[in-house]
């Protein structure tokens, strides 16, 4: 029994850091032309910075900091053409 609330805990751990991320990740799409640094969005998703950015970084398979160039240039592409 110790054994499968364990594994249980795993999967709501995921959960939660998911829902962590994705709730930066909206707030960075919906604020593009703001200044946005790590300390605020690591606090916005509680976590330290250090660990906050190690999580991003694997999540994301990039740093935030390019992610955030990115997702900037891809925007500015579309209003461009539309």
């Amino acid at each position: 029994m110790v054994v499968i609330i364990g594994m249980m805990k795993k999967p709501e751990t995921k959960m939660v850091y998911f829902e962590r991320i994705n709730r930066v990740l909206v707030y960075i799409d919906r604020n593009l032309d703001e200044k946005l640094d790590l300390q605020k969005l690591s606090e916005m998703a509680h976590f330290s910075p250090f660990h906050f950015h190690k999580i991003m970084r694997a999540y994301l398979r990039e740093s935030l900091g390019s992610y955030i160039i990115r997702v900037r240039l891809d925007t500015a592409a579309s209003l461009l053409l539309y």
